[in-house]
């Protein structure tokens, strides 16, 4: 455990740069999709686009 997994950095270190990076932008996106989906905002865009009969 706490050996190189990726060449010239611990695990620990793998974690961190992914918590950094990656996962902070897709936990921001699905914090405003929350957001939105909370004030009815998606749905207003769904009928919107929706074609009319």
């Amino acid at each position: 455990m706490g050996r190189d997994v990726l060449p010239d950095m611990w695990t620990y270190q793998v974690v961190e740069a992914y918590d950094d990076t990656d996962y902070r932008v897709l936990k921001q996106a699905e914090e405003q999709v929350r957001r939105e989906l909370a004030a009815g905002h998606w749905n207003a865009r769904l009928r919107g686009s929706a074609p009319s009969a």
